[in-house]
């Protein structure tokens, strides 16, 4: 759990949002700013952990990783497990196509959700999140109050 924990916090601090004051990240469900660190949820989505429990004890860590996870509000995390697809799309805008299949495939198992065959590329991805999470796009498109320009997107 240990390794759960600190890439939680690693991700909190690498996504905040400076629209909001005091800077906090965005859920990546419903776009709300989270309250406290403690009281976020890490979400797996492309490898979920009911999945890696099935794989030896060693390497079931393997899933926690940024592009792997998502900060969400408690509240929302029903809701992330019931549309895989937008949470994927949010990763693969987050990160890029190519270097998410490259982590999928230097894992050690199959990975049941097999996204790229399903048709998400970086372009229907960006169209998804643009249409049904604009909160994720301008999370790194956007210049902000605080005049800090986002990341990777």
């Amino acid at each position: 759990m240990a390794n759960r924990l600190g890439l939680k916090a690693r991700l909190w601090r690498e996504r905040l949002s400076y629209t909001v004051n005091p800077p906090r990240p965005l859920c990546d469900v419903c776009g709300e700013p989270l309250g406290r660190l403690g009281r976020a949820d890490l979400h797996e989505s492309i490898v979920p952990r009911r999945v890696a429990m099935g794989w030896p004890k060693e390497q079931r860590g393997l899933i926690y990783v940024a592009y792997n996870c998502h900060l969400l509000h408690r509240k929302c995390h029903k809701q992330a497990h019931a549309d895989p697809d937008l949470m994927v799309a949010i990763q693969v805008c987050r990160y890029g196509f190519t270097p998410l299949k490259v982590w999928v495939d230097t894992l050690p198992f199959r990975v049941p959700y097999n996204w790229w065959h399903r048709g998400l590329d970086e372009r229907t991805a960006r169209l998804m999140v643009e249409r049904r999470a604009p909160w994720a796009w301008l999370e790194r498109h956007d210049v902000s109050m605080y005049g800090r320009q986002g990341g990777k997107w």
